[in-house]
């Protein structure tokens, strides 16, 4: 009679639990579905088991590559879109080196901008809609000279045509079309130093010296309006200092120094 009774009071509360969960499970359930759905794309692309173990077969066996096929550049590389988001550009092959191709959004057509081969473009950026600027140097001699050209081929300039020189660029300018800021040692092969370049006459300015190879400039930095007021170098070999000025005209004076234990950079 006590287990009768004991098994009445206990059957509701456990009808009651089964009941409860049985809700849970159908809120959870539904709040899984909720949240896959609320997933950015297609998650019903999973590949499947057969297809997994069809892509891991294809890695088995004695496959073998020849030399030219591991060492060949790729077809297409380094993809880059302009600035008015009209085209893209990408590098590839021309006459086994690396050349830089053009093509303009929607359409099939590719332009090859460029006739190197003697030596691969190193590397290139769109400086405005219309004119490429990129770096090569000659032979292999590692003295990078920075080129411009329009985006159909036209107008192509050697725009630091300096024997002995190499370059680096210290700011390609977005927001002003026709410049940018490059590092040359055209001075002293030690030292870079800054000159303002325009990439369509191929005008050049020097912006500062560098003359002092014990304490040299080595870092350079601009404004948000492309002016260069900022600098750092090295000092007794361990301190670091930050250099700035009000105006391009003025010279650098000291504003920071710090030692080994220390790291400062500016942000602008």
């Amino acid at each position: 009679m006590k287990q009768q009774l004991l098994f009445a009071l206990i059957l509701p509360v456990f009808a009651g639990f089964l009941f409860s969960c049985n809700t849970k499970s159908k809120e959870t359930m539904n709040d899984e579905t909720t949240e896959e759905a609320a997933k950015p794309g297609d998650t019903t692309l999973v590949s499947s088991a057969a297809e997994l173990k069809t892509l891991m077969d294809a890695g088995e066996g004695q496959g073998k590559y020849s030399v030219e096929d591991f060492f060949r550049n790729p077809e297409k590389t380094r993809y880059q879109l302009s600035p008015d988001g009209l085209h893209f550009s990408y590098m590839g092959p021309h006459e086994r080196r690396q050349n830089i191709f053009i093509q303009k959004i929607g359409e099939e057509k590719v332009v090859r901008i460029t006739n190197e081969t003697d030596r691969d473009i190193a590397w290139y950026f769109w400086a405005n809609p219309k004119r490429i600027v990129y770096v090569k140097d000659d032979g292999g001699n590692e003295n990078f000279h920075l080129y411009a050209v329009d985006i159909d081929g036209s107008n192509l300039k050697d725009l630091t045509p300096f024997e002995g020189v190499r370059i680096d660029v210290i700011d390609d300018l977005e927001d002003i079309d026709e410049e940018v800021i490059i590092g040359m040692n055209k001075n002293n092969p030690q030292l870079f130093e800054p000159y303002r370049l325009n990439i369509v006459t191929g005008e050049i300015k020097q912006l500062a010296e560098n003359t002092n190879p014990e304490e040299a400039i080595s870092g350079w930095m601009t404004d948000h309006e492309g002016k260069l007021r900022g600098a750092y170098k090295v000092k007794d070999g361990v301190n670091t200092v930050i250099m700035y000025r009000e105006t391009e005209d003025q010279p650098f004076r000291d504003v920071l120094t710090t030692n080994f234990r220390e790291t400062v950079a500016p942000l602008f």
